[in-house]
C-alpha cells in the first residue's frame, strides 16, 4: 500500500468515526430511537464531532491544494463531502457552517464535480442544528 493510499483510508475512517458516527446518534437520540432524549448525551455528542470538525477545518485551511491527500480529488475528499453534507442536514446548521468555512468550501468544491453532484444531489442543509423538541430525561 502506498502512503497516499494509506492516508486516503486514514480520512475515510476519520469521517465515519469522528464526524457521521456523532451525526447519526444525535439524529437517533433527537427521533428517541435509544431510549430517552438525553440532553448530556446530546452534548457529548456534539462536543466531540465539534471536535473534530475543528481539526478537519484546520487541515483543509493548511492544505495549498484544497484537498485532504494531495493535489487532485481522492476518494478521501468524496467520502468526508458525504459526511459533511450528512451534518449540514443534522448538526451544523447556519451558525455551525460558519464555524466551518474551510470544510464546506471543500464540501463545494468536491461537489461540484459533474459525477460527484450527479450521486449527491443538492446539499438540503438546514437552517439551525437538529434539536430535541420534548422534555429531556
Amino acid at each position: 500500500m502506498t502512503s497516499e493510499a494509506a492516508l486516503v483510508d486514514q480520512w475515510v475512517h476519520f469521517g465515519e468515526t469522528e464526524i457521521a458516527m456523532f451525526s447519526y446518534e444525535i439524529n437517533a437520540l433527537v427521533a428517541g430511537y435509544l431510549g430517552p432524549y438525553s440532553k448530556e448525551m446530546h452534548n457529548i455528542n456534539l462536543g466531540r464531532q465539534a471536535r473534530a470538525l475543528k481539526f478537519l477545518d484546520d487541515h483543509i485551511a493548511a492544505s495549498t491544494s484544497g484537498y485532504l491527500v494531495s493535489d487532485r480529488m481522492t476518494l478521501a475528499d468524496i467520502a468526508i463531502a458525504a459526511v459533511s453534507q450528512q451534518a449540514g442536514k443534522i448538526t451544523c446548521g447556519a451558525a455551525e457552517r460558519a464555524q466551518y468555512p474551510n470544510i464546506f468550501a471543500h464540501y463545494e468544491r468536491v461537489t461540484v464535480h459533474p459525477k460527484v453532484k450527479e450521486v449527491f444531489g443538492e446539499a438540503e442543509f438546514v437552517q439551525n442544528a437538529l434539536t430535541y423538541k420534548g422534555e429531556a430525561a
